[in-house]
């Protein structure tokens, strides 16, 4: 997990033992690195103006494009253990329902009984191991100290799972290469990945079955709108920097945030070029009842503070589930 590095000696030592080795050929890599001055986005415009979600009807048949053989086996392995005084970490592989391998990153709090899951979801071009850096760690520390098991995994062509984009950056797919379907295709396999992924944690003897969280960031916060709406097993959500543009009916967050019965919360920056806060408002207003919007002075990278809210909301929502 080359983005552990150098972050634990400041916030509870997780797991360095592992990492150590990696450090110097990183480091360097990093130090050598072309800086990046400024990038141009689009001027940030309103697209929910008068927008209506799909009828009942329509939906019970794009919510076909999610359905997959559930007595296919996960047939889980184990590859990594490590634990300390503190904290305990698997990776765990299990089989997609189309036959790839999901690598899951699982850290658990020292405790003897079973615990409350929260499933963290990385954004476009990203991997699981985005949220060990030194922006976003403190979001799997807080909620491990609170008693939370902590999972995270690499959505479809992401992170261990890039060769079947030939190691190129998915964000090609959407920005570069116009690969309409192949883009669409992605988000839908790895919703479905994600509802596999907690077919697996639920059934595991320490994971708490009816208390589950999913935190997603960008693509994984529109990953985790669809799939909150498709797994009542989901009781809370936090959506960061949720894009707001038009997206094709079967994976438009619109069309299914509605139809959540996850208590959710909307986080975002007022500034970002892929969302407005007039969209914003308009997403929150399908949600349940007691949904929330908190809006930053920021772009599309949302202000460390972030990872603050996320956990409140999840931990506060969680605990009330008794």
């Amino acid at each position: 997990m080359l983005s552990n590095i150098g972050i634990h000696f400041s916030t509870g030592n997780l797991m360095p033992a592992r990492i150590l080795c990696l450090v110097t050929p990183v480091l360097i890599s990093t130090l050598l690195a072309p800086v990046v001055v400024s990038q141009d986005y689009p001027a940030q415009q309103v697209h929910r103006d008068g927008f209506e979600p799909v009828d009942d009807e329509t939906y019970s048949v794009i919510k076909h494009f999610y359905d997959y053989d559930r007595s296919y086996a996960l047939d889980p392995a184990v590859v990594e253990m490590e634990s300390d005084s503190a904290y305990s970490y698997e990776k765990v592989a299990i089989t997609a329902s189309n036959d790839e391998r999901i690598p899951i990153d699982i850290y658990f709090p020292v405790a003897e009984d079973r615990q409350p899951l929260v499933l963290l979801l990385h954004g476009l071009g990203n991997s699981k191991e985005r949220w060990q850096r030194s922006d976003r760690l403190s979001l799997t520390s807080d909620l491990l100290r609170s008693g939370h098991v902590v999972a995270a995994i690499d959505l479809q062509y992401h992170g261990e799972r890039s060769s079947r984009n030939d190691f190129q950056n998915p964000v090609f797919l959407t920005f570069g290469d116009s690969l309409f379907v192949r883009s669409r295709n992605m988000l839908i396999q790895s919703t479905i990945d994600v509802i596999r992924t907690v077919d697996y944690l639920m059934g595991r003897d320490d994971v708490e079955s009816d208390r589950l969280g999913l935190v997603g960031y960008s693509m994984g916060a529109m990953v985790a709108s669809i799939a909150s709406s498709l797994d009542v097993r989901i009781r809370a959500t936090v959506l960061c920097a949720i894009p707001t543009t038009n997206q094709p009916i079967m994976i438009d967050p619109f069309n299914f945030a509605g139809r959540t019965a996850a208590r959710t919360i909307v986080l975002s920056g007022r500034s970002d070029w892929v969302s407005s806060p007039a969209d914003l408002h308009r997403l929150v207003d399908t949600l349940p009842d007691g949904s929330r919007l908190r809006l930053y002075d920021s772009g599309h990278s949302l202000p460390s503070e972030f990872t603050d809210d996320a956990f409140i909301w999840i931990d506060t929502v969680l605990r009330e589930i008794r």
